[in-house]
């Protein structure tokens, strides 16, 4: 266990030409050197894997295959894991300065531990803020980017992987699973710990209703009672039947 990292930086890319650069050093520029790092690619054909080459000899472990969506490629990262503690990187993503991994490594060993975030698209950028209380109503509407997430290695052993049957929202499932349903212990980080890139797709405007579909089913798993008694919840509802009747 000794020899074993504290983390495990997970990057998950596909054609990702124009930002992996960024990426690559952000996560070689940290101070704190317990980590490793791990690639997985979903088979670029944008020079990707060639901009990827050039960091070979600082990647424990680089994969480059099709893959069946986000979270297949993110579970494969998993799969690879040594560190105590995982956290997704992916293409475009950069740790906001060079000593956040030293930050994220003094603070309490919860089973999971998360900060805040910039978000960033063009020339715009917004800072995401999280509770220090992740409760179970701030659950029930709100997740937490997983640029800015720490997991404990033994929840996925414990609790499962990344739910592919959510395409877009697998993310919230987890965090969800993992906090609300098993009661998993978490510490929050009061800063920025990652710069998000804004044009994947849980940002693209034109998924926007299949994310809210995928929320509403994840909210209808895990909040029975007070999901029936959301409004939001009602039209979805509705909405579904109508969809099924025609």
């Amino acid at each position: 266990m000794k020899n074993l990292p504290l983390f495990s930086v997970i990057t998950v890319c596909r054609n990702e030409a124009k930002n992996i650069r960024k990426t690559c050093n952000s996560i070689l520029g940290q101070t704190f050197d317990s980590f490793e790092w791990i690639v997985i690619d979903g088979g670029s054909m944008d020079g990707t894997v060639n901009i990827l080459g050039e960091y070979r000899d600082r990647i424990e472990v680089l994969v480059s295959e099709p893959d069946s969506g986000i979270y297949n490629a993110m579970n494969k990262g998993v799969a690879r894991a040594r560190g105590e503690y995982l956290v997704f990187m992916n293409g475009g993503d950069q740790f906001s300065n060079k000593d956040v991994l030293l930050e994220v490594s003094k603070v309490p060993r919860k089973d999971f531990i998360f900060g805040d975030v910039a978000l960033e698209i063009e020339n715009e950028r917004t800072i995401s803020r999280s509770p220090d209380i992740l409760s179970r109503h701030y659950l029930m509407t709100h997740g937490v980017p997983h640029q800015a997430c720490y997991f404990r290695r033994i929840l996925f052993e414990k609790y499962g992987n990344y739910d592919e049957q959510f395409r877009i929202s697998s993310d919230y499932e987890l965090i969800v699973r993992f906090l609300y349903k098993h009661q998993s212990s978490f510490h929050h980080i009061s800063q920025v710990l990652s710069t998000v890139n804004r044009e994947g797709i849980s940002c693209d405007p034109k998924y926007r209703m299949a994310r809210k579909f995928e929320a509403h089913r994840i909210r209808k798993k895990y909040y029975p009672i007070g999901y029936w008694f959301s409004f939001q919840a009602i039209k979805w509802e509705i909405r579904r039947w109508s969809k099924n009747r025609g």
